[in-house]
């Protein structure tokens, strides 16, 4: 996998990611990006680490991300994408893949990973969005070659860190306000693209929807948002005498917008893994409704 220029023998960037878990556990997968190929092939301590994965409290490495390193002029480009790759592979696969460490033949080392990857920790038992090693690649290489445009757009960096930390919530309080704060960025982001900056938050998201041609939300997101911030629960004033499973259901259907409008910015097509569908948050705690 080393580089060869004339007889010098370039050995490639090497990252260890933890929790990608690959429809079927590919040996190998090749995601194209925009200073060449990202090389992926299992780690091999693979079958291990993916079994300690399963439990859902450890976090593994599972594949080796390598990379051709052209030299110090492309090396901020070559991390900021692979940030970039593992916000795209815990979006599509439902879980927070990131980069502990260096690979030891790589010239960039990390004495520690911090800041713009995403912190590790167990895995969702969210389904993933793909169904096939086909589809997580096309979808990464499509995912990669907008990102940087999304993430001027509409910040998309920090949306899937947000996405991510409310798959690992408490209650569904906490998913419910951190999806809200998604909406609330992409308020923003449409109010800098209409010009509008008096667009109200539900006006907002319907614009968006317009604009992008996904689902029109009902009213039912803006009333329980209102509720839980002016009043501290889910159903009150504005969405009065609802039960804890009513509110599940408009926090799913919240989710699945997202997943519209996610797809819909990186051109990836419909959404054919419905992971928000209903039943999919049955299980999560309330500490403001009761069923």
């Amino acid at each position: 996998m080393a580089k060869k220029t004339g007889t010098t023998t370039t050995p490639p960037l090497g990252f260890n990611l933890v929790n990608l878990i690959a429809p079927n556990d590919p040996t190998n997968l090749t995601i194209i990006g925009t200073n060449g190929t990202w090389d992926i092939r299992q780690h091999p301590n693979f079958a291990n680490n993916r079994q300690a994965i399963n439990s859902r409290v450890h976090a593994a490495v599972t594949y080796i991300a390598d990379h051709a390193d052209l030299g110090f002029v492309k090396e901020d480009e070559i991390l900021d994408e692979l940030i970039f790759l593992c916000l795209s592979f815990s979006y599509l696969t439902s879980n927070a893949v990131t980069m502990n460490q260096s690979a030891m033949y790589s010239r960039i080392s990390f004495l520690q990973v911090g800041d713009g990857f995403p912190r590790d920790r167990g895995i969702t038992g969210i389904a993933p969005i793909i169904a096939t090693e086909q589809e997580l690649t096309t979808s990464i290489n499509q995912m990669l070659s907008l990102f940087t445009q999304n993430k001027t757009n509409y910040h998309i960096d920090v949306i899937i860190q947000f996405w991510l930390d409310i798959l690992s919530c408490w209650s569904l309080e906490n998913l419910f306000l951190g999806a809200c704060t998604i909406l609330e960025i992409i308020k923003q982001c449409e109010r800098r693209r209409t010009g509008n900056n008096n667009l109200h938050f539900y006006n907002a998201i319907t614009s968006v929807s317009t604009y992008l041609g996904i689902t029109v939300l009902n009213r039912d997101w803006i009333n329980m948002r209102n509720d839980i911030i002016h009043d501290g629960h889910l159903s009150s004033t504005h969405f009065p005498n609802k039960t804890k499973f009513e509110c599940i259901e408009v926090c799913e259907d919240v989710m699945m917008w997202i997943d519209e409008f996610i797809h819909k910015i990186f051109n990836l097509g419909a959404v054919k893994q419905q992971r928000f569908q209903r039943g999919s948050l049955a299980q999560l705690n309330s500490y403001t409704t009761w069923a």
